[in-house]
């Protein structure tokens, strides 16, 4: 497996950390509805906290998180390769 980028091991982190209910596309700090060619980060937030990542460092890391399960109260979760990424890069930091 790859090695994940502080921004990618963080974004991880915080989403198997944290409580996260929203997310929104944006460009240039302001939200858009266009399509994906057209944003540059992707905001997720929750009651406590909120991450913004770049869409480039997102590219990396799909399959590693997507949709939680239904009741969860989550909009995201990391799957199984999401929890084994972590523990690799953190076995790997140690």
């Amino acid at each position: 497996m790859r090695k994940l980028t502080d921004a990618q091991r963080d974004f991880l982190n915080w989403l198997a950390t944290q409580p996260n209910h929203t997310s929104e596309w944006t460009r240039n700090g302001k939200r858009t509805m266009r399509g994906p060619k057209h944003w540059t980060h992707m905001k997720v937030s929750g009651p406590t906290s909120s991450w913004l990542i770049e869409k480039g460092q997102l590219d990396g890391i799909r399959g590693l998180y997507g949709p939680a399960e239904f009741g969860s109260r989550n909009l995201y979760a990391l799957t199984d390769a999401g929890r084994a990424a972590l523990a690799e890069q953190e076995k790997g930091d140690a």
